[in-house]
């Protein structure tokens, strides 16, 4: 089943799918991985010192409300995938 499919249901019918969503989760997140030339290729306008700025910045605010790690890496993550796929400019 899909994610909006089982956004859908409550939460009894949903427990018997946990494995096969978190399967569907995790080849999504394969697939979506960004390219490891991003900053080459899709992004002109956005430098590798604007991104470590933007990392740091989120590592202070991830120490300043005392997230987990796992919730850094995953920001960082989200932001590098959508860096990957949509050009950016700096007067954007």
């Amino acid at each position: 089943m899909t994610a909006q499919i089982l956004s859908g249901l409550p939460e009894s019918r949903v427990q018997g799918y946990t494995r096969e969503y978190h399967t569907y989760l995790r080849g999504r997140e394969v697939d979506e991985q960004p390219r490891h030339d991003y900053l080459d290729r899709v992004q002109r306008g956005v430098t590798r010192q604007m991104r470590t700025i933007l990392v740091g910045w989120l590592y202070e605010v991830a120490l300043e409300y005392d997230l987990m790690p796992s919730t850094l890496y995953m920001c960082i993550s989200l932001v590098d995938r959508g860096l990957s796929r949509l050009p950016f400019h700096k007067d954007q």
